[in-house]
């Protein structure tokens, strides 16, 4: 289930030094992802136990723990998981491309997440071109209404990948509840990628020189934004 962790993080749960976990396994594909060696899901990994082993030593150091991946949601023993991470008195923060509303619904119900970061990949028009597959956005948008209708604290996420157009933000921004906490992500060129993507890898992405325009005008429509 645990593909690795990154034992101190200032900059994952904004406000909390923490730990991250990342799960192995991702149904998603992005020709962008920076965790590709992630997506599929392999034998083996750190034992759960280990984990939580050094997460118990490092209680009094660290504030929480985000469990990133892959995707963490696809993981029967998530909710597990979680609850032993609590145990420890620390706070839980989950990413998730938002893909699973049921069981994200099923862990805000047990009290095992404080944060949420829903990955939009991108216009609903075009999200299988970002997400890899044939995934539709309308479960990730029932996600985002879980967190809404329970008033999980929640942020949402979308990578400026290359193709990624002003007109798919403005869309992205139509279709995101009013005043979301939406961070646009700059984009990186990934280690990991494969042959067929290079052409978009390597493709044309938002200057950073109109950053501060494109916020002017997606602000209009979401005043949370920000560039990251």
């Amino acid at each position: 289930m645990i593909g690795g962790i990154v034992k101190t993080s200032l900059i994952d749960f904004q406000g909390y030094l923490s730990a991250v976990i990342f799960t192995q396994g991702c149904n998603f594909n992005c020709f962008y992802c920076h965790n590709r060696e992630l997506i599929s899901s392999k034998e083996g990994g750190l034992p759960v136990t280990e984990v939580l082993s050094l997460l118990d030593e490092r209680k009094d150091f660290l504030d929480a723990v985000v469990v990133s991946g892959g995707e963490p949601t696809l993981h029967s023993g998530l909710g597990t998981l979680l609850s032993s991470i609590k145990s420890l008195g620390l706070k839980c923060k989950l990413d998730t491309n938002g893909s699973n509303p049921d069981k994200v619904e099923y862990l805000i119900k047990r009290s095992l997440v404080d944060y949420v970061a829903v990955d939009i990949k991108g216009s609903r028009s075009r999200y299988a071109q970002f997400a890899g597959k044939e995934h539709q956005a309308d479960k990730v948008y029932q996600t985002l209404s879980h967190l809404i209708e329970t008033s999980t604290p929640h942020e949402v996420r979308t990578t400026m990948a290359p193709t990624m157009g002003i007109d798919d933000l403005i869309e992205i921004a139509e279709e995101l509840p009013p005043s979301t906490i939406w961070k646009l992500q700059r984009y990186v060129i990934p280690e990991l990628f494969r042959k067929e993507d290079e052409q978009l890898i390597y493709g044309d992405v938002i200057p950073y020189a109109a950053e501060e325009e494109l916020l002017n005008a997606l602000r209009r429509i979401q005043p949370a934004v920000a560039i990251r």
